[in-house]
């Protein structure tokens, strides 16, 4: 892999930075928020939905959740992640990062949707990487550059091989027909690496990282494919169909971002 290219005011350390911060109305602590999901609709007066009835052992139709309302509720729980998740992120200028972060704690017996919407965060303060991690992920398995404006996620195809070797399997070239079956994917492939691109911006020390709606819709069709070859039942989904909620949210938008905000220290 080439040396790679970083963009020098990226370089340095970051904490968790919130974007947006709204007032308790009990005089309490206000809620701040540090993952962004944010939307402009097709037709902002006629937003539709998911129908969660069947959660909630009503009619079909009765409780419909409105995206809007499903967007602000991932930015909220993604947010509770990124705070109380994330301590410390460094971005060295050989493309190399390290990372504090305090792991999340799944309780006995605690069902998927609690630990999502109710986490628990180790008290003690884990890094990366360290001797455990390395274990699993080797110094240079996992990089990033700057190019054109834009920040690239890198993997190491040195460290895949290295899997490949161990596991008996062939991944380089299932990852290989799978950029040519879906030609829009805007994933990197050189001799070294493989790369996905996130757009950025850095103003007064705030790092926003972040992907919008043009570069998620050529990710659908693979996220559909995969759901349908998973084989799920609606019927043991709480009638929820996955694939149809994707097209629904992407029909319904014209606009979408994802962003995390990250504060140079």
């Amino acid at each position: 892999m080439k040396k790679p290219q970083v963009s020098s005011e990226l370089v340095g350390s970051y904490m968790p930075h919130y974007f947006k911060e709204v007032p308790d109305e009990g005089g309490g602590e206000p809620s701040r928020f540090y993952l962004e999901v944010a939307a402009a609709w097709t037709d902002p007066d006629n937003i539709p939905g998911i129908d969660l009835s069947a959660s909630m052992d009503m009619p079909a139709g009765s409780f419909i959740m409105p995206f809007n309302t499903i967007l602000d509720l991932v930015s909220a729980i993604g947010s509770q992640f990124v705070s109380s998740g994330l301590v410390q992120l460094d971005l060295h200028s050989d493309g190399l990062f390290a990372a504090k972060y305090h792991e999340v704690v799944v309780e006995e017996g605690a069902d998927i949707m609690t630990t999502i919407f109710s986490p628990t965060f180790a008290e003690a303060v884990s890094v990366f990487p360290s001797a455990e991690t390395s274990a699993v992920l080797p110094e240079g398995a996992l990089s990033f550059y700057t190019e054109s404006n834009l920040f690239f996620a890198a993997v190491s195809k040195d460290f895949i091989r290295a899997i490949e070797k161990q596991e008996g399997m062939e991944i380089l070239s299932e990852i290989d027909k799978m950029l040519g079956a879906y030609k829009g994917l805007s994933v990197v492939s050189t001799d070294s690496h493989y790369a996905i691109p996130f757009k950025y911006t850095f103003e007064g020390g705030v790092f926003r990282l972040y992907v919008d709606r043009a570069m998620m819709l050529p990710y659908v069709k693979l996220l559909k494919d995969v759901l349908g070859g998973l084989g799920l039942d609606p019927s043991q989904m709480m009638g929820l169909d996955p694939a149809v909620i994707l097209d629904d949210l992407f029909n319904a938008t014209t606009e979408l971002q994802i962003a995390v905000y990250l504060k140079k220290m």
